[in-house]
């Protein structure tokens, strides 16, 4: 068995069906497994053509973490303009597309991440940052919200973090 799931490269063939791409494109995407042979085969619905300014390895980084970033926030939580949304573990690859995502959707965007890794998330649309190791999230996020809570929250981190985003969650609030 062949291990995994991005991949970018050139376009070698294109089936009779396929749409939009050619021999010789660059794509990246994801596939369920196989990515690290050398040569792959990928729906082209699932392909996305790679800006010419962004080389192989950077561009097989995009897919996995924008698409895993929307399941959770987008597909799952159902994340709408109006809402808000704690993002933790900001700073890494999921929870930055998270924060790019969330920004884009129109939320009020939350975020936790280690003090030199705040004015990142900021840069990519966190209106509120929270220093995870020195700085209780739930009291950010009651102090932020009047008591209120978030509407959706976004966790990377897991079971450490379980009790305080319950206490971080508007009433009808999703954990995802």
């Amino acid at each position: 068995m062949i291990i995994g799931l991005e991949i970018s490269g050139e376009v070698i063939e294109v089936g009779s069906e396929v749409s939009g791409y050619q021999v010789g494109d660059r794509v990246m995407g994801v596939v369920g497994g196989g990515a690290y042979a050398e040569i792959v085969r990928i729906d082209y619905r699932m392909a996305m053509p790679i800006p010419a300014d962004l080389d192989y390895v950077h561009a097989a980084a995009i897919p996995e973490v924008f698409v895993t970033a929307h399941e959770a926030m987008i597909h799952l939580a159902k994340l709408k303009p109006s809402e808000s949304v704690l993002i933790h573990a900001a700073a890494g690859g999921v929870g930055s597309a998270a924060v790019q995502l969330a920004y884009a959707t129109g939320a009020e965007v939350f975020a936790t991440a280690e003090v030199g890794k705040l004015s990142g998330a900021e840069n990519l649309g966190a209106d509120f940052t929270i220093d995870y190791k020195t700085q209780d999230f739930a009291q950010g996020i009651a102090q932020h919200t009047d008591g209120n809570g978030v509407d959706v929250i976004i966790d990377f981190v897991g079971e450490p973090y379980f009790t305080r985003n319950l206490q971080s969650l508007a009433k009808g609030g999703r954990l995802v």
